[in-house]
């Protein structure tokens, strides 16, 4: 859901919604299942952060360092403060989809891409930024389910396969 207190910037929203995807539906089941969650929202978040935490400390900075212009414990520690960590994105080289592949089929450990799809054509080059990070970012598990034992098992494992 977007709100917005502009008449143009909704319009632009609007347009861009219609032109993307089709609009999405609630049903009354997704709708209270969205309700339960959003009660439970404060504890999810605590440990969506706990496991975050763990990923910067424990896999290797190659892996989480998301820009040469921060400091890294800097970034981290604001990182933590702020997000909500819907997804953990590390940096790697080569093709993504390879190594979601090559990650499942030795260590049993369900990737992802970084984002689903770019918002823009890719084609035009108008943000190359954006398409560079697109091509060099996986997206780890980062949901409140996990055990510790399986978190364990996510870093070791993504520490090994990427030779650190």
């Amino acid at each position: 859901m977007v709100l917005a207190n502009d008449p143009d910037f909704f319009n632009r929203l609007n347009a861009n919604k219609k032109n993307n995807r089709p609009p999405a539906r609630f049903s009354d089941l997704q709708a209270a299942l969205g309700l339960s969650q959003l009660s439970r929202y404060p504890q999810m978040l605590e440990k969506r952060k706990a496991i975050a935490t763990r990923y910067f400390s424990e896999l290797h900075e190659q892996l989480t360092w998301n820009s040469g212009e921060l400091d890294a414990r800097a970034f981290r520690e604001v990182h933590v403060r702020n997000s909500v960590f819907f997804r953990f994105p590390i940096l790697v080289e080569g093709d993504p989809v390879k190594h979601i592949a090559a990650l499942e089929q030795q260590f049993g450990i369900s990737l992802r891409r970084g984002v689903d799809a770019l918002l823009h054509d890719p084609s035009a080059e108008k943000f190359p930024g954006a398409e560079k990070r697109f091509a060099s970012t996986l997206s780890v598990p980062l949901y409140p389910a996990l055990t510790e034992t399986e978190v364990t098992h996510i870093i070791q494992s993504l520490n090994s396969y990427f030779g650190t």
